[in-house]
């Protein structure tokens, strides 16, 4: 199952803003946070412990980040507000799972849940789950008509595949619906 939940220790730091300087004539952008890198690879290392065969994943992917801050002595407020900007916590994560190999473009995920909250153990939990292992859930759960009334997508958990049947009701058929066409797929199609 193409699916990664774990924790990563340290100061999570945003990504996205840059200083231009120009050199020699040249314009040269920089990240403006100098930690970015190191927090970078601080992630891509420690989720080296995770890796499978499956890596990259080549699907569409849900992922979820909750990014856990270190409280500020002098903060008395419940939530984090405030600087830095969770979309600018959630860019460095999705390029260290690119640099990683974990994903192959950030541009794959299709969901993206975001949280930040203070806590006494800063980081960032990173749960990630391929979005074709959330159609099998799905469908696993209850087949439901697909195009109309006469098709049906089915999981099949002993092949683990998928079967579109389209069913039709013959004139000199008995009372129930026979299938007549029937389409497997390994991979549900996007």
């Amino acid at each position: 199952m193409s699916e990664l939940r774990c924790f990563i220790p340290g100061e999570p730091k945003p990504k996205g803003s840059k200083r231009a300087f120009v050199v020699k004539g040249k314009p040269v952008l920089v990240e403006a946070n100098k930690d970015v890198k190191s927090w970078q690879l601080l992630i891509a290392e420690a989720l080296n412990e995770y890796r499978d065969s499956s890596w990259p994943w080549k699907l569409p992917i849900e992922v979820s980040l909750l990014f856990r801050l270190a409280r500020p002595k002098s903060v008395k407020r419940r939530w984090p507000h405030v600087k830095p900007d969770i979309d600018k916590l959630a860019r460095t994560v999705l390029d260290a799972l690119v640099n990683a190999g974990i994903i192959q473009d950030d541009a794959q995920v299709v969901i993206l849940n975001l949280q930040k909250r203070y806590s006494s153990a800063p980081g960032v939990e990173i749960e990630m789950l391929e979005r074709a292992e959330i159609l099998r859930e799905e469908i696993k759960q209850e087949p439901e008509p697909i195009a109309d009334e006469h098709m049906k997508a089915i999981y099949d958990p002993a092949g683990d595949d998928y079967r579109v049947e389209l069913w039709l009701q013959l004139e000199d058929a008995p009372a129930e619906d026979v299938p007549i066409h029937v389409l497997v797929f390994r991979e549900f199609p996007q």
